[in-house]
């Protein structure tokens, strides 16, 4: 039944459902949850067809306000893994990117957007992010041995190029101040 309430009317293939229908049946409510994702969905559609377009949500109630960033985040770190695993490492990072803008400290938004930028080849920058993130988290150990793994490649680039391409002992790039 939950796989026909995804799929219903949507442009979903298979592994995008098997993702979203993994998450959502651990949930304490599935069917209750997906009734209320459809009615938000279903008056956005409306809102749209009358020319109206939201920008933002508003939530009146503090503990809603707290219910739906956890829900929001959840399912953007969900969506996130399920691009890492079809490599489409861009909308990974970007996903991660709109949790970070909201809580610099989620550490599996931070490794998960490391993982998308080791994979994009900007080594330099899932560095910065794994630092961050043991900073955090350090008893993390897939975060531990990511940023191990990350200072293993920069130090190996650093010692096969020439002094003049080399900035205090690593591969010396520009840094973009957003990747995503």
């Amino acid at each position: 039944e939950l796989r026909d309430l995804l799929i219903e009317g949507e442009n979903l293939d298979r592994e995008d459902v098997g993702c979203l229908f993994d998450y959502i049946s651990t949930l304490e409510n599935p069917k209750g949850i997906l009734e209320q994702v459809k009615e938000c969905k279903d008056e956005g559609n409306l809102a749209f067809k009358k020319g109206v377009f939201p920008t933002w949500v508003v939530i009146k109630r503090e503990e809603d306000k707290a219910i739906f960033l956890d829900l929001a985040n959840s399912i953007l770190l969900n969506m996130a893994a399920c691009t890492l695993k079809k490599k489409e490492f861009m909308q990974a990072g970007q996903l991660c990117t709109v949790v970070l803008d909201y809580n610099l400290a989620n550490v599996k938004a931070l490794f998960r957007k490391a993982s998308a930028t080791m994979e994009l080849g900007r080594n330099d920058l899932a560095y910065s992010d794994l630092k961050l993130a043991c900073a955090i988290e350090a008893t993390n150990q897939e975060v531990v041995k990511k940023l191990s793994k990350v200072e293993y490649i920069l130090q190996n680039d650093a010692q096969t190029l020439n002094p003049d391409q080399r900035c205090f002992g690593v591969r010396f790039k520009p840094i973009l101040t957003k990747l995503f």
